[in-house]
């Protein structure tokens, strides 16, 4: 094959090689409508190489111009999907002069169409033999017309007018595209309107190679798209990047405050380990002293290994939940939980220091027993958290007059856990800063502990609030939506 009919086929390769790579872009995202005129117009392009072949082979006037009446098709939908593309990919907003040129090679395809010889040809002679660059095709022999520089200026007015564009573009700062789209539309006007002028006016005998400006035109521009949207893939990578050092580093500061936590809560703890195993070393003696005895009373050991079982399972759950909440965890557990467990596994943690502190809790747990989705334990640390705020809010108040209650609501389907205390209450001060990292009221806080139980809180599609009670002291509403139970 001569190396010039094989220019064809590359140039059709590359232009469908193109239109799916812009395809896919927009399929991607439905938004980006400058890569679907990208890869309209290289469609048009692949189309228009195809007709050109065919017409260099043709040896029928009749079906030449039905060849060169798509070849007006083609060009219209190329055209348009520059015009209308170069809009977009300059910023620019108007819409009057692309309805314009639309409407004009709208009806430049009409007349070709409605015409004996179409818009460009008085008439056509016949098809003739000729060698181009050493290789042999058929060619018209045609009757210039000079209908055909009107259709030729609504090609050029289009070339002008991203031109245009491109100089708003240089003015407006975006220098690279303005450069981009000035110089590919220059190789239009200087190629391919000469390429048309020589055919239409019968100066020279040559074939349509429009399919190769039209090309030139759009690959630069298609290229600086691609580029953009690298770009922005790689800014996408770093940002999730990014998003996901910030989600760990986020979890080290959970689990710090929930070792800081445990740390508060050391001797409650202690407290509550020490009642199961003290209960298991007497029943262990006391079975002992029974086995011993002449006639071992069985049912009565039977018995007390059951207490000692029942003990170890208890001493088993606090370390369990000790466990759970010092334990580092690298990714978050969702279920569904019911909240009258979140509430009493919160309670009993914080057991041993509220016995300690003679507060009197009281528990009003929503009867139907509702359920949110969210991680166990980090719900519990916000919680968890809740509870030690309020028992230290409440250590200014005279022993008896200590009270801390939580209720538990569904409300349509958002449930609320309301943690009351009847403490001094939140400084009018600090109303507006109280969720505000490192900020503290405490002689020796840190300032993050509300932020991180409004940080789960909101992980989980929930709100933390805080106000003062009309009857006193602080209280804390943690609102979550409702989930169906596991």
């Amino acid at each position: 094959m001569n190396a010039l009919m094989m220019l064809w086929p590359l140039v059709m390769g590359s232009a469908v090689t193109m239109a799916l790579i812009h395809l896919s872009n927009w399929l991607h995202d439905r938004k980006l409508l400058e890569h679907l005129l990208l890869a309209v117009a290289a469609g048009s392009v692949a189309a228009f190489g195809v007709i050109e072949l065919l017409m260099m082979r043709t040896t029928d006037i009749p079906l030449y111009l039905r060849l060169h009446l798509a070849g007006h098709v083609a060009s219209l939908s190329y055209l348009l999907s520059v015009v209308w593309f170069a809009r977009l990919y300059l910023g620019h907003r108007g819409v009057v002069v692309p309805v314009l040129l639309s409407l004009a090679r709208m009806v430049v395809l009409l007349l070709e169409a409605v015409l004996p010889y179409g818009v460009n040809f008085r008439e056509i002679k016949a098809l003739s033999p000729v060698e181009f660059l050493g290789v042999p095709m058929m060619l018209p022999e045609v009757v210039p017309w000079s209908l055909s520089r009107a259709a030729e200026a609504s090609a050029l007015f289009c070339g002008f007018y991203v031109i245009a564009l491109a100089l708003l573009a240089w003015r407006a700062g975006r220098h690279r595209r303005a450069c981009v789209a000035a110089a590919s539309v220059g190789l239009l006007v200087l190629f391919a309107m000469a390429n048309s002028i020589l055919i239409h006016t019968g100066t020279l005998r040559i074939p349509y190679m429009l399919s190769f400006a039209f090309l030139c035109v759009i690959a630069p521009m298609g290229l600086d798209m691609s580029a953009a949207v690298a770009r922005a893939a790689a800014l996408g990578r770093q940002l999730r990047a990014r998003e996901l050092e910030r989600e760990e580093l986020r979890r080290e500061v959970e689990h710090i405050a929930r070792v800081s936590t445990m740390g508060q809560l050391s001797a409650s703890i202690a407290h509550e380990l020490n009642q199961p195993l003290a209960a298991i070393l007497t029943n262990a003696q006391a079975g002992r002293r029974l086995l011993l005895e002449p006639e071992p009373r069985v049912a009565e050991v039977v018995s007390i290994l059951d207490d000692i079982v029942a003990d170890d399972k208890r001493a088993g759950d606090v370390i369990r939940r000790l466990r759970a909440m010092v334990e580092k965890r690298h990714t978050v557990e969702v279920e569904s939980i019911p909240v009258h467990e979140l509430v009493a596994d919160a309670e009993r943690l914080a057991q041993g220091l509220i016995a300690r502190s003679g507060i009197a809790v009281s528990l009003d747990l929503d009867p139907r027993q509702p359920c949110i989705r969210a991680g166990r334990v980090e719900m519990q640390q916000a919680l968890l958290n809740l509870l030690l705020n309020a028992i230290e809010a409440l250590g200014g108040n005279p022993e008896g007059k200590r009270r801390l209650s939580v209720r538990t609501e569904l409300e349509g389907s958002t449930v609320r856990i309301r943690v009351r205390d009847n403490g001094p209450g939140i400084p009018a001060d600090a109303f507006g800063e109280i969720f505000r990292p490192f900020f503290t009221t405490k002689p020796r806080g840190l300032g993050m502990g509300l932020p991180i139980c409004r940080t789960i809180c909101e992980a989980h599609g929930g709100t933390l609030n805080a106000a003062n009670h009309p009857d006193g002291g602080a209280e804390f509403v943690i609102a979550m939506p409702s989930a169906p139970p596991a």
